[in-house]
């Protein structure tokens, strides 16, 4: 959103938006939560995902980098650097997601064309895909939309 003049077009595929704040809010323990928020920088939790073999760091830095280009607060837009968003945005997400929910993504749609009235703005719900939306159809569907916005 930095740079409207070179960006054409946005497409979020399973998008995480804001999850460092999910996983601070949702996964770590209040000991964890001060050790994040603390002077120290080198303490490392450990966070699970259903799609990595092991598990991977959560450190202050991250939260901070996440709270640094935080986009939504309770579902409404908060920042978006330096302007509109003033190209299309395609959010294509999983009927099976188990990571973000869908809603999630539908909110912060209905947040962006509230803010940004008249922004050409869609959620293409792919049926059966999961947060990797790595099948064939959904490949194809990326692709579809990749094609449309070039």
């Amino acid at each position: 959103m930095k740079r409207p003049d070179v960006i054409t077009a946005v497409i979020g595929i399973g998008s995480a938006i804001d999850y460092t704040s999910h996983i601070y809010n949702a996964k770590l323990t209040g000991e964890q939560r001060n050790a994040v928020e603390g002077i120290s920088t080198s303490k490392i939790f450990e966070v699970s995902s259903p799609y990595l073999d092991d598990a991977y760091p959560f450190t202050r830095d991250l939260y901070q980098s996440g709270n640094d280009y935080s986009i939504c607060k309770d579902d409404q837009i908060i920042s978006i650097s330096n302007g509109e968003v003033r190209c299309p945005v395609r959010f294509l997400h999983g009927s099976e997601d188990d990571v973000i929910r869908f809603e999630k993504i539908y909110d912060v749609a209905v947040a962006l064309q509230s803010k940004y009235s008249g922004t050409d703005i869609s959620i293409e719900l792919l049926k059966g895909g999961d947060h990797r939306l790595s099948r064939e159809e959904d490949i194809s569907a990326i692709l579809d939309t990749l094609d449309e916005l070039l």
